[in-house]
């Protein structure tokens, strides 16, 4: 808990013992962030049924606030408990939601520029979000100034600034994981892109085999860290992970749709 919160950025906390005197609130702008995060998540619960709604919350929003111990512990035994907490996926589905169909490189850099920091806003400024998101705007601005872009030299430069900014961000275990799995993924990407190479239209057996490979080796690549961590390892957690995989995308669409929806 202690390394987490200096991996945070939180050095220094402060809690009163007695004879504290309320004074008032100041509405801050993070303040503010935060009691807009959780209007749009009442409001999403409003609409929808709670565990359903707290789930939409926890995935869209990074909010989760009343999420159910029960859904926390099933998803946890399940293997799947990231996808409860935003990250590089998440922030990765979004961009390929909303850019990932300009043709242009550029202008798909320029929109990933700009669905960024209005993504981090509405997950409230999630280390995990800025974590990966530095990554991403780096290849977006070589993309955006017609540069070669490399994505493992991408993701060895994110983890040197995330270092330099921070040195205590290397014992984090949420950018552990994260780093490896997303090394699993490029990895299995660099895999795809060399057996389909030449290869045009792509074989059915080859989006197969890239639709099975990324969870399996983003699982294998993390699978160390929880080891070394002392976390609950599952048989099937790589199997649950193929599954939901793909349903992260559309249950995404909904939790967007209902957030915009509870703007109005």
């Amino acid at each position: 808990y202690y390394i987490a919160r200096l991996a945070d950025g939180i050095y220094l906390e402060l809690t009163y013992q007695s004879g504290a005197e309320w004074i008032g609130t100041e509405y801050t702008p993070m303040l503010q962030i935060r009691q807009w995060r959780l209007m749009l998540s009442r409001k999403i619960r409003q609409y929808i049924s709670f565990d359903t709604g707290s789930i939409l919350c926890a995935m869209t929003l990074g909010e989760r606030t009343g999420m159910p111990e029960e859904l926390d512990r099933l998803f946890r035994q399940a293997g799947v408990s990231h996808l409860l907490v935003v990250s590089g996926l998440h922030l990765s589905l979004v961009c390929g939601l909303l850019a990932g169909s300009l043709r242009n490189s550029r202008l798909r850099a320029v929109a990933n520029l700009v669905i960024f920091p209005l993504y981090t806003i509405l997950t409230g400024f999630s280390p995990s979000i800025l974590r990966a998101g530095t990554a991403m705007l780096i290849g977006s601005v070589g993309a955006l100034f017609a540069l070669p872009v490399d994505p493992f030299t991408s993701l060895g430069i994110a983890a040197l600034l995330l270092g330099i900014s921070n040195p205590f961000a290397a014992c984090d275990l949420g950018l552990q994981l994260s780093f490896a799995a997303t090394l699993g993924v490029l990895c299995a990407g660099a895999i795809y892109a060399r057996a389909v190479r030449n290869r045009f239209p792509v074989p059915l057996r080859f989006r197969i085999m890239n639709w099975i490979l990324v969870p399996v080796l983003a699982a294998a690549f993390s699978l160390p860290v929880q080891l070394l961590q002392g976390l609950e390892i599952s048989g099937v957690s790589v199997l649950t992970n193929l599954l939901c995989l793909y349903w992260v995308r559309p249950i995404l669409i909904l939790g967007m749709l209902c957030a915009v929806s509870a703007l109005t």
